[in-house]
């Protein structure tokens, strides 16, 4: 199992648990991730059903979100100005 890693726990709260060796990884709850990209919670619900945007399905309804997947979505969303 990679080392420094953070794993979402089972009740939906954000990662915390740590093992000690790889980069660690933040999960964020919708709210969370919503506010992360200046978006609406709603606005992201409709982008997890329509599989628009990388998530983890823990359990039932509890869905977490990598926030360098994030950084990744967001960046792959960038327009280039034209001179």
């Amino acid at each position: 199992m990679p080392e420094n890693t953070l794993y979402a726990v089972p009740n939906c709260a954000p990662a915390f648990a740590q093992v000690s060796g790889e980069i660690p990884r933040v999960n964020l709850r919708t709210k969370e991730a919503a506010d992360f990209l200046g978006v609406k919670p709603n606005t992201l619900n409709h982008w997890v059903s329509a599989r628009k945007i990388p998530h983890y399905k823990v359990s039932g309804r509890c869905v977490l979100f990598d926030v360098k997947d994030l950084e990744i979505f967001l960046a792959s969303k960038k327009i280039e100005a034209v001179e």
